[in-house]
């Protein structure tokens, strides 16, 4: 029986993924129907709503498991003492995304802005969080405050990098974001 948490289940829920990731190679996002999804990588539609709720979710199911992908490289580069956001911190990030361009393409121009800035703040906060937790005497509402900022800021500008094709190197990204974080933090 093809369930939720068993390996079929996962599989298909794969398939559907790549298959979806393969039909973006030549159809636009939002082109692209259930139906052909379906078609292409040979199963019914009841098999396609048993794991997503339509085309938004699975590029949203597909950011998630990026994201998952993601936080262990990030936090590999931190050790909680020192400021997490370095240049190998930004340096992972960035490689990440440039070898997956393709999807965050999709996924920042298709996707609903909420659930990336969601996933994004999970990525951030798994990062910044030891960090914070050692300066107690500074308001945790001000300290929300500049999180969202610098999250906002960090989001808009991978958004325009992978839009403009990842031209600049990740080493000449993390330095422009570096040069635009405070010094004190630094």
């Amino acid at each position: 029986m093809n369930i939720k948490n068993n390996q079929r289940f996962y599989h298909t829920e794969k398939c559907l993924e790549q298959g979806f990731l393969s039909l973006c190679q030549t159809t636009p996002p939002e082109k692209i129907t259930v139906s052909q999804l379906c078609k292409t990588v040979s199963v019914n539609r009841s098999t396609f709503y048993a794991h997503f709720l339509d085309i938004p979710d699975l590029i949203q199911n597909i950011g998630a498991s990026h994201m998952k992908e993601m936080i262990p490289l990030l936090e590999a580069t931190g050790n909680g003492q020192s400021f997490p956001f370095t240049k190998n911190y930004f340096l992972s990030l960035f490689s990440y995304i440039k070898e997956n361009q393709s999807f965050y393409n999709i996924y920042f121009n298709h996707s609903n802005p909420r659930s990336v800035e969601s996933s994004f703040t999970q990525c951030l906060e798994s990062a910044i969080k030891p960090y914070l937790e050692r300066f107690p005497q500074k308001s945790p509402e001000a300290m929300h405050y500049h999180f969202i900022f610098f999250k906002a800021g960090l989001i808009s500008v991978l958004s325009q990098w992978v839009k403009n094709g990842c031209k600049e190197k990740p080493e000449e990204l993390a330095d422009i974001i570096l040069q635009n974080l405070p010094k004190e933090a630094l």
